[in-house]
């Protein structure tokens, strides 16, 4: 932990992988995330909105070991 504050996007392109044996392509895989381009770039707008100019949480204490 190097004091950064993250969170984690995921988007399932596949819903049955591992359930049949039909595998996607790599052109199916982009074509399902640009569906979702929009909501995500929206998404992600609005909770970099919701981050405070100034962080008061536990992120930004660095522990000594990890400090250079």
């Amino acid at each position: 932990e190097l004091g950064m504050c993250y969170a984690a996007i995921t988007v399932v392109t596949n819903y049955a992988a591992g359930i049949v044996k039909a595998r996607l392509s790599h052109a199916e895989v982009l074509a399902a995330m640009k569906k979702v381009e929009g909501l995500l770039a929206g998404y992600v707008v609005g909770c970099l909105a919701l981050v405070p100019a100034e962080r008061k949480c536990a992120c930004c204490e660095i522990p000594s070991e990890v400090k250079p």
